[in-house]
């Protein structure tokens, strides 16, 4: 197909390969991309019909940088650029239509070479495999010794490390058949490009892809060697969870090979294979701890949560620490509600946490300013919803990190990288299909992650939870994130997100006792925001639900020589209970700081940016929650915070009378006494209202 056929109408879907890293012209970013083939059909692009240099112009928009090396694939559809100049090489004739960049279907696989025999299934699992890029949704692994698949797999843009989460079938198998099936087979692409010749000082990169016609899949796999995929952890999570709810009390290692056996006959039964892993592996724990030590410690705390023990010759096994479930669906999502009295707070305790915190975080090599550490810190016990802003490379996405890690919970914390693509809230959480009557929980892990949480709310030693919405803005958080903001606002005990309605699953699901899903005060929710062009801005209802603190430009006069995030000591563990009586209350506030907020809310009524009572309810617990550091800050301090962290982010600069109301303000405000707020609606001023909060701070 050539050039002016696939841009006709915009209407085929074409696979195109970033051909240079993205750059800046102006305030747009853009990058260029080769035409490779239509995604219906597998026809190749006639590249020498894509003048002038048969490339594709891309303003990309709302695409991570790291989905953007030279040899991503991506699908789009594309149109006549009106830049197009002839006579300039630099202006070519066809471009990625706006906002055309398409979610990639299932049409194809991508067939990925892994240098060395294949390992074993669980090593697969637990390690993964180097991908210098993100591939396509669904790949073929060509081992030395065979050609194995398929698998759905994550790209981990830090680690360069593709991660199985899923196998394509509900079997949970794959096939693995010689890797000469492969080799002259009609439902291979081979795809091939010189990338990075148009960039200067950047040596060209030759790209070689091969994709395959998922159509023809099951002719490529078949009389191959069939291999359970199911990971040894997940076996016994599963196992686990076919017993959720029964009269299943006795010891794990007594008799329930029986019972196991026993399934095999039911409609629900698991393939003998699975059974007798997990047989394998109940046995050995059983009766051999150094045998044990094979197994995941993930799978280990599994079977001992799900099958606890009388009494074990396996001490060590016999008692886990609820806090090492790591996140793992539990035996039933709707545990009580525990009762939220907690005890009186314990000031010199939180004093001891925030001074080892403050120590812990400058060993790594960070060097965040105390005050940014006691705004977060303070933004967590006053909202389950904090917003961390800045610059890439600032550490937002490390702070809640190294916070989990003096707290001893970082197996407690959950991060959730974003995707652009998210429209709704299926995309986070799952959906129930109709077709199967199962619930098909999301990639995210988040399901499991709150079940998990859901069990531990009567455990008094339970730790605090943190989930990280990595860039929680590449897609618009009211869309995606729906159902969360709204059943934040709801009591505790009402607090919770429907998955399906009762009755619709089949009795062999997993998720059939989870149709509703608490989500438990000692859940902080953290999400990492860039502000520019390729992300959303935040509507009033996400605005309204947060606290938002803003990460300025780093100093880089102080730059360390070295980050090490696992230098210096990590903190004892601190468990729900203790950290929530640090929570403070707008009891525990002098009267003049609620008279102040409300001489503040006056000034602010000409804006329209007035405050409703959560907003002023959160400033006031966020002050509270300072009367346990006073070593650290004053309370006048810690309202200054408050105002730049809940009532700044919603001012509107854009108003006419914002000139004369930002005097008011700074008058109101005075530098001595709340020196960052006032500094703030300074700048807002000098700009004559152009720059708001998210623009400035």
């Amino acid at each position: 197909m050539n050039a002016s056929q696939a841009a006709q109408g915009a209407k085929h879907r074409l696979i195109i390969g970033v051909d240079q890293r993205p750059f800046f012209a102006g305030s747009n970013q853009f990058c260029l991309a080769y035409p490779l083939m239509v995604e219906e059909t597998g026809e190749l692009l006639e590249v020498n019909t894509f003048e002038n240099r048969g490339r594709l112009w891309w303003k990309v928009d709302n695409v991570p940088e790291s989905e953007l090396v030279a040899g991503s694939l991506h699908v789009a559809f594309i149109e006549p650029a009106p830049a197009y100049e002839l006579s300039n090489p630099e202006r070519d004739r066809y471009q990625v239509k706006l906002n055309g960049r398409q979610p990639s279907s299932e049409l194809w696989l991508q067939v990925l070479d892994v240098k060395g025999p294949m390992p074993k299934i669980d090593d697969l699992f637990s390690r993964g495999v180097s991908a210098a890029r993100r591939p396509w949704k669904r790949v073929l692994l060509r081992f030395d010794d065979g050609l194995v698949g398929p698998f759905f797999g994550v790209w981990e843009s830090s680690s360069k490390t593709l991660s199985f989460r899923h196998v394509d079938a509900d079997t949970a198998e794959v096939t693995r058949v010689p890797a000469s099936k492969l080799s002259k087979h009609p439902g291979v692409k081979k795809l091939q490009w010189l990338a990075s010749v148009h960039e200067r000082g950047v040596e060209p990169e030759d790209i070689r892809i091969e994709l395959f016609q998922t159509a023809m899949l099951q002719e490529l796999m078949e009389g191959g060697e069939v291999i359970d995929a199911l990971p040894l952890d997940e076996v016994a999570f599963a196992y686990a969870k076919q017993l959720r709810g029964s009269d299943f009390k006795r010891p794990v290692y007594d008799a329930p090979i029986e019972r196991i056996r026993a399934m095999a006959n039911s409609e629900d039964a698991f393939e003998m294979g699975r059974i007798d892993r997990l047989e394998k592996a109940l046995k050995v724990m059983g009766s051999d701890p150094e045998a044990a030590k094979q197994f995941t410690p993930r799978a280990r705390v599994l079977l001992q949560t799900f099958f606890p023990p009388v009494e074990s010759p396996v001490e060590p096994l016999a008692r886990p620490e609820p806090r090492e479930v790591r996140g793992q669906p539990t035996t039933t999502a709707k545990a009580p509600h525990r009762e939220q009295n907690a005890p009186a707070g314990d000031a010199k305790g939180e004093a001891d946490f925030f001074g080892q915190l403050v120590e812990s975080i400058a060993a790594t090599g960070y060097k965040f300013e105390q005050s940014d550490l006691l705004a977060f810190h303070l933004g967590l016990k006053a909202s389950q919803l904090s917003v961390l802003a800045g610059r890439s490379g600032v550490g937002k996405s490390s702070l809640p990190r190294l916070y989990a890690r003096a707290l001893g919970a970082q197996e407690s914390m959950l991060t959730v990288p974003v995707r652009p693509d998210w429209l709704d809230d299926r995309d986070v959480i799952g959906a129930y299909d109709p077709l199967s009557r199962r619930f098909l929980p999301a990639a995210t892990g988040l399901v499991d992650y709150l079940a998990a949480a859901a069990a531990e709310m009567n455990d008094p030693e339970a730790p605090i939870r943190l989930l990280v919405l990595d860039e929680m803005n590449l897609a618009r958080v009211e869309y995606y994130f729906a159902t969360f903001l709204s059943a934040m606002e709801q009591p505790s005990d009402a607090r919770g997100i429907r998955l399906f309605s009762p009755g619709l699953l089949e009795d062999s699901d997993p998720y059939k006792g989870m149709s509703w899903l608490p989500i438990p005060d000692s859940l902080r929710i953290v999400g990492t925001v860039n502000i520019d062009e390729t992300t959303h801005f935040f509507s009033p209802k996400v605005l309204d639900r947060a606290c938002v603190q803003s990460f300025g430009r780093p100093d880089l006069r102080r730059l360390p020589a070295v980050i090490d995030e696992s230098a210096g000591q990590a903190g004892s563990p601190v468990s729900w209970r203790t950290w929530s009586s640090w929570i403070g209350s707008g009891a525990d506030v002098p009267p003049w700081v609620q008279e102040q907020l409300a001489q503040l809310n006056e000034l602010l009524i000409p804006l329209r940016s007035d405050l409703g009572y959560r907003t002023v309810h959160r400033c006031l617990k966020f002050v509270a929650g300072a009367r346990g550091l006073q070593d650290f800050c004053t309370i006048q301090q810690a309202l200054d915070l408050a105002i730049v962290q809940f009532v700044l982010p919603r001012l509107r600069t854009d108003q006419p009378d914002f000139l004369d109301s930002a005097d008011e303000l700074l008058s109101s405000l005075q530098e001595t006494e709340y020196p960052r707020s006032h500094g703030l609606i300074a700048r807002m001023k000098t700009l004559g209202g152009i720059g708001d909060f998210w623009q400035l701070s």
